[in-house]
This record gives structure tokens, sequence and C-alpha cells, in this order.
């Protein structure tokens, strides 16, 4: 989409002390528009102390992030104002572009599309509509790159990637109930597959991890993402010769893989 000037949005009647906010705000935007990025994020830090979840926050957070290419957080502010306040179609604008900028283009696409759903005659509704049309068939191919074809394959892919931005949000049985619908339509999906073994492990369930991605390698022996998950799991968990094995397998097919279209 065409890149338009930074509009900051406001809200009010959060129960806060207005004026306070308001001046600590008002002291952001000049430090925003001067380009004086660390006096405003230190400026953020500190209102966050006591207006972390307020929308007007929330959104600066949102600009500030953008502005440092910094498109993970951005992508996380904006599911935490969209939190707070749902009914905001800018704010669905910010996160479609936000997931773009993270090369999770179906997510993008469906952000686009709940938006169009939602707010019909939205001003800015031709140009989502152009982006939506442009951002298709990249996202097309990559549902049959990753193996997703047939009926749903563009929604399924959405899901996988918003299982993605979970993990990154540390939102990790958010991100294991995702890939879980995935799987009731394609069983033994690997990449899906791959992110529950990682939501395993990253919530302390070694033994649960492992055979996850072991499971993933009998399938597919080749699946370079499971056989570097088993190298971590077996040596941070102290089994460095099983650790060693699986990664002479890695390195094996890894060579063999440059080049190849990602396959989770």
């Amino acid at each position: 989409m065409a890149k338009k000037k930074k509009r900051i949005i406001t809200t009010k009647g959060f129960g806060f002390n207005q004026q306070k906010l308001d001046a600590g705000l008002t002291k952001f935007d000049r430090y925003f528009y001067e380009k004086r990025l660390s006096e405003a994020f230190a400026q953020l830090r500190a209102l966050g102390e006591s207006y972390r979840d307020h929308p007007d926050v929330l959104v600066r957070w949102c600009l500030l992030y953008q502005e440092v290419g910094d498109y993970q957080q951005c992508l996380q502010m904006c599911d935490r104002y969209l939190t707070v306040k749902p009914d905001d179609p800018e704010m669905l604008i910010m996160r479609g572009s936000a997931c773009l900028s993270n090369f999770f283009i179906a997510a993008a696409v469906q952000t686009f599309r709940d938006l169009l759903q939602r707010y019909p005659n939205f001003k800015q509704a031709d140009d989502v509509r152009k982006t939506i049309a442009e951002m298709q068939p990249m996202a097309e191919a990559e549902v049959e790159a990753i193996g997703l074809g047939g009926e749903n394959g563009l929604e399924l892919l959405a899901l996988h990637e918003e299982a993605q931005i979970a993990l990154i949000k540390k939102e990790y049985e958010v991100a294991h109930q995702l890939e879980e619908r995935i799987l009731e339509h394609h069983p033994g999906f690997p990449p899906a597959l791959n992110s529950i073994s990682q939501t395993h492990w990253l919530e302390g369930n070694v033994q649960q991890a492992i055979a996850v991605s072991q499971q993933v390698v009998e399938q597919h022996p080749d699946n370079v993402y499971a056989l570097a998950s088993l190298v971590e799991y077996y040596y941070l968990n102290g089994d460095e010769e099983t650790a060693r094995q699986y990664l002479t397998d890695f390195g094996s097919h890894s060579s063999s893989k440059t080049g190849a279209a990602p396959s989770g």
C-alpha cells in the first residue's frame, strides 16, 4: 500500500489522569516528529509505567517500532492495541502492513479481508483491495510450496502464520491450538508439528518436544527443521551423543536442501 503520512490516533475515556497522559503524549509526539527517537523511546517507557495498555500509548509504540524497522515488536503492539480496541480499521491496516513486513503474507491478506468484511466502506478500502490483489498470488504460491494445497489452503496458511506470531508473543498455548486446527485438515503436516514441538520445549515439556520432532523425522527423515530441533533439545538436555547423531543427519540433509523452498 502507498505510504501515507503517519497520523497519531487518540482515544479518551479510559479512566486515567488524562491531563498527565496528554502532557506525556505531547512530549513524545515532539520527540517523534523531530526524529529524537532515543528520547521518544524513553518517554514511552515512562508512560508505560502508568498507562501500559492505554490505546494512545500503544499506537505510539506501533509507530515508533515501525519507524525504527522493528516489525516484530510493531506487530505485537498492534495486537495489544486491538485487544483493547478491536474496532479500529486504521489499526487493522497497520497490523496487515506489519504482517507483510514480517513476511506473513497470508496473515496479512486475512487481516485485510477481515477489514473489508467489517468495514466495506472504509475510506482506504480501495487501497486495501489493491494490496490484496497484489499479495494473494504470492500467498497462494506459498500455500503450494508449503504443502497446504487444496480447499482452504490460504486460510490454513494464515493460521500457521498466526501461530508463528503467537510464538513471537510467547503465547505458546495459542500457537499450539492454532497448529492443531491445521492438523485437523492436514494430519502430520510437518510445519505444524514443528511449531507444536517448539511450544512444548518453550513450556519446559522436554520429552513431549522430543517426541513430536521425532514423529516428524520418522515420516520425513530429511526435515531439517525437526532435525535441528532434536540437536538443540538433546544437547541442552545433556545428551551430547544423541545430539551429535542428529547433527550428522542435519548436516547431510541441509546441504542437499540449499536453495530449496522451505517446508517447515
